[in-house]
């Protein structure tokens, strides 16, 4: 995460923390008090950049993404359930289902908005193939549960795309790369190294949160990589 864009490390920044308070991670005081600089740090940044208003962006995201994550589990769950169904033949048509969502990952919904977003879309292509969909259809109430996720996934998507409209160039123009690397010291050197120790002392608690924060800059890095102008760690 090296000579990053402002907002990318804007948009980082609030993932991380809007990850961090999903989570009941309240009694880690190491936790709250790196939350605390991110988002102090992130504040100052955001002035700088213009984007009073974007908290309002992240709170709406925030609400939408958990529409999204309620909704994607009842999918699954309804799927699993007809697993057991008396009628073999459901139960066999819920199998080959169930057996396309563990193919793409059964928990794309704690992954990076992007990665959600992409992950769902390569799902629901498979799910709509001549193959599967009758399949589906034949599934004790996955219909109405298929119908509600993909709403909520458009919601979700269409938000995402909303926050990422102010062109990258008019807000590099205006911020400090000082504050940027201030941020990105703090995730980097604070947050990862503790975030890898704790995951192994205690997978349960850390280990998701771990998960997604790796995802987030993962993501950021390939998208670096790919511009070729702005190298990784």
């Amino acid at each position: 995460m090296i000579k990053c864009k402002a907002k990318e490390v804007q948009n980082i920044a609030q993932n991380i923390l809007l990850e961090i308070k999903k989570r009941d991670l309240a009694s880690d005081t190491f936790i709250t008090i790196l939350s605390q600089r991110i988002e102090e740090e992130n504040e100052l940044l955001t002035k700088t950049l213009g984007q009073i208003g974007s908290s309002d962006f992240t709170v709406e995201m925030a609400a939408k993404d958990a529409v999204f994550d309620r909704d994607f589990i009842c999918l699954e769950q309804f799927v699993e359930a007809n697993l057991y169904m008396r009628d073999k033949e459901i139960a066999a048509n819920a199998r080959k289902v169930w057996n396309v969502f563990a193919a793409n990952d059964l928990k794309l919904y704690i992954q990076s908005y992007e990665s959600q977003i992409s992950s769902f879309n390569s799902l629901i292509k498979e799910l709509d193939s001549d193959e599967i969909k009758p399949l589906l259809k034949s599934l004790v109430g996955v219909s109405d549960c298929l119908d509600l996720v993909k709403l909520s996934a458009k919601e979700v998507a269409e938000t995402y795309m909303r926050m990422h409209r102010i062109s990258d160039e008019q807000m590099e123009s205006i911020a400090p790369l000082a504050q940027q690397k201030i941020i990105r010291e703090i995730i980097n050197n604070d947050l990862l190294p503790y975030l890898n120790v704790m995951a192994n002392v205690n997978k349960e608690v850390y280990g998701d949160i771990k998960q997604v924060v790796d995802a987030y800059v993962g993501d950021l890095n390939q998208k670096i990589n790919s511009r070729t102008t702005c190298p990784t760690n």
